[in-house]
């Protein structure tokens, strides 16, 4: 099983519990619900993929807390601003002299 798939089907499964009989279905990539817009009912596609860098300050939130028959999101709040890193690394450096060089510029 590849990594993040259990957790892909876990959050999977909330959305299916979540949109309930607006949950249209799946085709291996994209997960399918009903929306709503202009009070016209719309296909809304889901894609899911678990990010090799976590976004946010605090990448490891506690996560939802069941209650009854839903969920709270309300812990592990994503409010924070993302860190981010615009530093050059050394070896990124190096990377693109040698690149550079054998393009010629």
């Amino acid at each position: 099983m590849a990594k993040g798939a259990a957790a892909k089907e876990s959050v999977i499964n909330i959305i299916k519990q979540a949109f309930g009989e607006k949950y249209v279905g799946d085709d291996g990539k994209k997960f399918y619900v009903w929306g709503e817009e202009n009070g016209e009912p719309m296909q809304v596609a889901i894609a899911l993929t678990c990010p090799k860098v976590p976004y946010g300050v605090d990448a490891t939130p506690a996560g939802a807390v069941k209650v009854g028959n839903g969920f709270d999101w309300s812990v592990g709040s994503q409010d924070q601003a993302p860190v981010e890193n615009n530093e050059i690394t050394e070896e990124e450096k190096a990377n693109i002299d040698k690149l550079m060089a054998s393009l010629g510029l």
